[in-house]
């Protein structure tokens, strides 16, 4: 997990499990995917995702935050 390397059924498992969880547990879920989901997700406000600390994510997560500031601008 830790080089980005994932299989199917960690991603459809994660998948179903962030349908299950709010914005803050999703945030600091040990899983680089779930976080990933809740960057993108519209329930993450602009002015809390300015204010996160990405340098403790995933790389991963720390690219989808970019994606998601790019496209709030």
């Amino acid at each position: 997990m830790a080089k980005g390397e994932f299989s199917a059924l960690d991603f459809t498992e994660w998948c179903f499990t962030y349908l299950n969880l709010n914005i803050k547990n999703a945030l600091n879920h040990p899983s680089p995917i779930i976080n990933s989901l809740a960057i993108l997700d519209r329930r993450l406000g602009k002015r809390r995702l300015i204010e996160l600390d990405i340098r403790k994510f995933h790389p991963m997560v720390r690219y989808f935050t970019g994606v998601r500031l790019n496209a709030e601008n």
